[in-house]
């Protein structure tokens, strides 16, 4: 399933988290942990770090990576430390392009002031900009942080993306016998919405429902044990983040696009939105493997 998991630590609570997750994954499907440490020598905007400041990060840096990747052996994975330099977020996605790496596990939270290492409104660019599936930890979901997942909530508009997002999820649930719980949200917050007619409310249930017949067909098709669909009215984020904590789930599933126009109805800056309160870990897709482009329509 997954080979090469890569995690940026930085020594919070948060990124610890992260680690621990990443290497519950790696010791159930005999992957390796990447464990990377990213050294800004500019963490104060155009201000290098002085040599003797740049030489202590580093070695601050190889004492935090050691003490990772006995963490992560210890809990049954295989791992290795990586250190670098540069700027965190693109240097995180250079390292995860570099080892090949086929997921990425980053907490959202993490030091601050000098020696923020990347989470918060780094942790979004990785989520952005990676080629392959990102794992978010909340800070706050540590207890909830646990694999093998029992059930997993995906969050389908019927967009490319949702569907590489769909694609995820059931390798997880086929790997696991998980649950995939099927949402799709009629946005309630779309101007006119309270006073569009019946048939027309009744209209955009009807597409939300046929969005999670197909979801549920093609989840079944790729081997989901088991699959559920439900359909409902409101804030998009938040009735999904409702229904991930409501149905006990152990990960969400969304794309970070979506559909465009009329038909948006939830990825984008709902998808941060969401990783940012669902209750569990979320794994996102930013690129669809079928070869969708941003063309096919970007809800940020």
């Amino acid at each position: 399933m997954y080979r090469r998991i890569l995690v940026p630590v930085d020594g919070s609570a948060c990124a610890t988290a992260a680690l621990e997750y990443a290497a519950a994954v790696a010791a159930d499907v005999g992957a390796t942990v990447h464990v990377v440490h990213v050294v800004d020598p500019t963490p104060e905007g155009d201000d290098r770090l002085a040599p003797d400041d740049l030489a202590a990060f580093d070695e601050a840096g190889a004492s935090l990576l050691e003490t990772s990747v006995e963490r992560a052996e210890r809990a049954g994975a295989a791992a290795v430390a990586e250190a670098c330099r540069g700027e965190p977020g693109p240097a995180i996605l250079e390292q995860a392009s570099e080892r090949d790496a086929d997921l990425i596990v980053v907490g959202t939270h993490g030091r601050s002031g000098i020696r923020r290492f990347f989470l918060g409104s780094v942790a979004e660019h990785v989520l952005r900009g990676a080629d392959v599936p990102v794992v978010t930890v909340r800070e706050g979901t540590a207890e909830a942080a646990s694999w093998p997942p029992e059930r997993v909530v995906v969050a389908t508009d019927g967009s490319e993306f949702a569907r590489t997002a769909l694609e995820e999820a059931v390798a997880v649930a086929a790997e696991c016998d998980a649950t995939v719980s099927l949402l799709s949200v009629v946005d309630a917050t779309d101007p006119g919405f309270d006073i569009r007619p019946a048939r027309t409310r009744e209209r955009l249930e009807t597409a939300a429902r046929d969005r999670v017949d197909d979801a549920a067909a093609r989840a079944r098709d790729a081997g989901a044990p088991a699959v559920e669909t439900v359909v409902r009215f409101g804030v998009v984020f938040e009735e999904i983040v409702a229904f991930a904590d409501e149905r006990d789930a152990d990960l969400v599933a969304v794309g970070t696009r979506g559909r465009g126009g009329v038909g948006r109805t939830l990825l984008g800056s709902v998808a941060e939105r969401i990783v940012r309160g669902a209750p569990v870990p979320v794994v996102t897709v930013s690129r669809a493997r079928s070869g969708a482009s941003a063309a096919d329509g970007d809800a940020s």
